[in-house]
């Protein structure tokens, strides 16, 4: 009888904690303004779908930051708030979130962007039609709110889904760089030890190339459910610090390609992904500023696997002959940028 009450018990004590099927995180720092945070976590809150969680990682903020969300984890028990005892920036506050996820999905938000109020319905809906791996989203950018105030009182389910199928070799090319964008099936990320880097900047375009690179069907639907703020003080529009990005990424980028190359990953899907679209956000195809800034960072293109991806891409013959096969030879490389000569045959 005893142990009939016992397991009576914690079956009573498990039915009543309600699990989230959606998991989203928000990493924070000092903010330069407390209400575009305000706004941001009210747009998880007034969501229309309410069985998710909330996860804000406060990565050791001296401001009023803290405070701030303490009120929402008091007010809201859907709320989790993670007070972190060193900065790390963004990307290991990401970590730190996924590291608490209990949601069968989960998805990121950036502490100044917005969600459309159906944004957790419609994308988990969608998602568990088929259990996709991930569903993306369009998106709008915004400055002023009364630009987007139409997407968002818009409630209709108007929109249309497209799937891409597990051999199309560009998927960012259709799904875009940015983690804000997706839901991701919580099991696909933890199976695979999805990370992000903890760099500066641009640590979802790196999360990204590498989900993404994996061979999968990827839901699309075609309707804004997120909105992104427009700040000058963001250092994805800082055009002064673009070098040092591109340097970064460079590093992370050859880290990536070890990393697939020791577990036999490497295919089309990784190379179209990683390369066309690094040279198409941070070189606009101009084959001319790219070996300039080959040379300036050469050290990084000593593997063989990375110089050839390029070579492959750019179809960089002469390049090949004159340089990547001869890195010692710098005049002749030289001349070939002085003289401007068609890279492309």
């Amino acid at each position: 009888m005893i142990k009939f009450i016992i397991i009576f018990y914690f079956y009573f004590i498990i039915k009543s904690i309600k699990i989230p099927k959606v998991s989203i995180i928000i990493p924070s720092y000092n903010i330069p303004k407390y209400e575009y945070l305000e706004k941001s976590i009210n747009s998880i809150l007034n969501q229309s779908f309410k069985n998710f969680e909330l996860i804000v990682v406060d990565d050791n903020a001296n401001d009023q930051t803290p405070i701030i969300l303490d009120k929402y984890a008091f007010n809201d028990k859907r709320v989790i708030i993670i007070h972190k005892t060193k900065n790390e920036l963004t990307g290991y506050s990401r970590n730190t979130g996924m590291d608490f996820v209990m949601g069968e999905y989960l998805g990121f938000l950036d502490y100044d962007d917005i969600f459309h109020i159906d944004a957790i319905k419609f994308a988990y809906f969608e998602a568990k039609k088929k259990n996709y791996k991930i569903v993306n989203f369009k998106y709008k950018s915004f400055k002023n709110e009364s630009s987007i105030l139409n997407y968002l009182q818009n409630r209709k389910k108007n929109y249309k889904i497209k799937i891409l199928n597990a051999n199309y070799n560009f998927p960012i090319k259709k799904t875009g760089i940015h983690v804000w964008r997706n839901i991701y099936k919580s099991s696909f990320i933890f199976s695979h030890n999805f990370k992000f880097y903890n760099t500066w900047s641009d640590e979802d375009v790196l999360f990204c190339l590498t989900v993404f690179s994996f061979e999968y069907e990827i839901l699309l639907i075609n309707k804004p459910l997120v909105f992104h703020r427009l700040l000058k003080t963001s250092v994805g529009h800082n055009n002064k610090k673009k070098k040092i990005r591109q340097k970064f990424i460079l590093i992370y980028l050859r880290n990536i390609f070890k990393i697939f190359k020791q577990n036999n990953l490497i295919n089309n899907r990784i190379r179209n992904n990683i390369f066309v679209l690094l040279a198409i956000s941070h070189f606009k195809k101009n084959i001319e500023k790219l070996l300039r800034f080959i040379k300036s960072y050469k050290e990084i293109f000593r593997d063989n696997i990375v110089r050839n991806f390029y070579i492959n891409i750019f179809k960089m013959k002469k390049i090949e002959k004159l340089y990547f096969y001869k890195e010692n030879n710098i005049n002749k490389y030289e001349i070939i940028i002085k003289n401007k000569i068609n890279c492309f045959i």
